[in-house]
């Protein structure tokens, strides 16, 4: 297992988005006391995060947590990731700044693939890891993503008393799958157009009246 010994700011980072106790939890653990902020989330979970994080948000945009991926400990790269693919998108939600990091923490993400060291994390950390590649519009990221998340659903098959872990990589799979299609359908997520200032084309425009567009 990965050295502990954690920046102090993202233990904090992790011990509110993974829970208290998450260092000692099993693999078959999907943190279900957090999925309420992870996938419901609302206007309070936004004015949380961004009352206690977001200073962070705002020094890994500029650059400042970039020690946290070079450092060696991996926790603190999930920290840095979790602060932009998440964070900045409850802090700066309905604005262009909610994708400011999407570059910096793709680049982490990949690098924890590249050298290994992802496979150091539990199913449920690794789903937090992968979710970079899942917010890009380049294609061949969202084929890793597919590729990644299927590997972690072929990795808890042979976890005990997994039950719930295993539905919850099932749905990931198939989530994976469905940005994949948006993304090579339309070379990318046609939603975010209007936040970034981006023109729809005439078949975007058609997809998003109609509703075919899912809203990624």
């Amino acid at each position: 297992m990965a050295s502990l010994q954690i920046n102090p700011k993202a233990q904090e980072v992790l011990d509110y988005w993974l829970g208290e106790g998450w260092q000692t939890a099993p693999a078959s653990d999907t943190r279900a006391d957090r999925s309420k902020i992870w996938f419901q989330g609302g206007p309070a979970v936004d004015e949380e995060i961004t009352s206690k994080f977001g200073e962070y948000s705002e020094a890994l945009i500029r650059g400042d947590l970039d020690d946290w991926h070079t450092g060696g400990n991996i926790y603190d790269a999930l920290a840095g990731i979790i602060i932009g693919d998440q964070f900045c998108r409850n802090i700066y939600r309905g604005t262009a700044k909610m994708y400011a990091a999407d570059g910096r923490v793709l680049s982490w993400a990949k690098d924890l693939v590249a050298t290994g060291r992802y496979k150091e994390l539990l199913p449920i950390q690794k789903q937090w890891a992968i979710l970079p590649f899942m917010h890009s519009e380049v294609l061949a990221d969202q084929e890793e993503c597919v590729r990644l998340a299927e590997e972690v659903r072929e990795e808890t098959q042979s976890l005990e008393d997994a039950d719930q872990m295993k539905g919850m990589m099932a749905f990931f799979v198939q989530y994976a799958e469905r940005h994949k299609i948006i993304v090579e359908k339309y070379g990318r997520f046609p939603h975010r157009n209007a936040i970034i200032g981006r023109e729809n084309t005439p078949k975007e425009t058609q997809g998003l009246a109609d509703g075919s567009i899912e809203g990624f």
